[in-house]
């Protein structure tokens, strides 16, 4: 039974290291890199997961391990995890969404589960540059720092680039028709971010009217 347990467990990770070391291919080899992704299943969601939280750790490595010129004391202070937990699964959310409801209305072949993992997969480069970053921002000066900078927009680009990849492998666009989808599904997230606010107040509101009266009626029996 220990055995068949210690197997199992064996063959999980095996398999998990397999997916996320995928990663790689698609970071060099976009377009066949999402293809296999896709058709072949050499992604997963719980590889996705993975990379979501390394995204995470690297965001609070930033803020934690950073050299001073680049991270101040008081910004060290106020950091949340659950803020920043926040910061990236809500806009990967949104995005997520938005992009699935509008390739579905324009005959995109990619499911929801697709474009997680897709898009998941797209944040490795700035995982892979941000982290060796926290270690040297503390060895550079503050007039180096514009190298730190430079690298960053390289992992941003490199990202972007992955994504817009992925949405014209996983849904068999043109290039045309994926930069129309990726604008479209900008104005989305900024449809659903309004949306969601609104419902938030509306909600708030009226807890807080089922609170006074409740308050009041309170005070009447008294």
């Amino acid at each position: 039974m220990i055995e068949k347990a210690r197997a199992n467990t064996f063959g999980y990770l095996s398999g998990l290291w397999r997916e996320i070391a995928f990663s790689l291919r698609v970071m060099t080899k976009p377009f066949d890199g999402y293809w296999d992704l896709k058709h072949e299943k050499r992604g997963s969601v719980r590889a996705s997961v993975f990379i979501i939280l390394c995204m995470l750790l690297a965001t609070l490595a930033h803020y934690q391990f950073s050299g001073f010129f680049f991270v101040k004391s008081f910004v060290r202070d106020e950091v949340s995890i659950i803020r920043e937990f926040l910061v990236i699964t809500v806009p990967f959310a949104l995005w997520v969404i938005s992009s699935w409801c509008f390739t579905t209305l324009m005959d995109g072949e990619g499911s929801m589960k697709d474009i997680f993992i897709a898009t998941a997969y797209a944040l490795v480069p700035m995982i892979i540059i941000n982290l060796p970053l926290v270690f040297i921002s503390n060895l550079v000066t503050l007039e180096e720092g514009a190298f730190i900078d430079v690298l960053k927009g390289i992992g941003i680009v490199w990202s972007g680039f992955l994504i817009f990849s992925g949405t014209l492998v996983t849904h068999q666009y043109s290039i045309g028709k994926g930069l129309l989808t990726i604008l479209v599904t900008l104005a989305g997230m900024g449809i659903l971010l309004f949306l969601a606010l609104l419902v938030a107040t509306l909600l708030q509101q009226v807890l807080s009217f089922f609170i006074g009266l409740y308050q009041e009626i309170g005070l009447r029996l008294l």
